[in-house]
C-alpha cells in the first residue's frame, strides 16, 4: 500500500549512555545509538504495510513508553479531509 518512510525518534532520555529499542505492535525494529550530538538516539525507520493504527514502543534499559500511530491511506475521504480542512479534523 505504502512506500512512505516513517523515522522513529525519542526524546527527554534519562540516559545518554544506553541505546533505545523500537518496536510496532511488538516487533523489534530495531536497537539504536544514542547520538552524542543531540543525546537522542538515531532514528530507526518503518515502512508501514497497510492504513490503520499502529502501538509504537521505546524502551531504555527499564524503561519504556508508548504511542498509538494512526496512519492513513492517501486515497482515502480521511485523508482527503486532513489535507485539506486541516490535520486536526475529525480527530477525538
Amino acid at each position: 500500500m505504502t512506500t512512505e518512510t516513517c523515522l522513529l525518534s525519542t526524546f527527554a532520555l534519562p540516559d545518554y549512555t544506553t541505546p533505545v529499542t523500537f518496536s510496532v505492535d511488538g516487533t523489534v525494529l530495531g536497537t539504536s545509538p544514542i547520538n552524542p550530538n543531540c543525546h537522542c538516539p538515531y532514528p530507526v525507520e518503518w515502512i508501514p504495510q497497510k492504513a490503520g493504527r499502529y502501538t509504537v514502543t521505546t524502551k531504555q534499559g527499564t524503561r519504556n513508553d508508548t504511542l498509538t500511530v494512526t496512519i492513513v491511506d492517501y486515497n482515502s475521504p480521511q485523508a482527503f479531509v486532513k489535507r485539506y480542512i486541516g490535520p486536526y479534523a475529525g480527530s477525538s
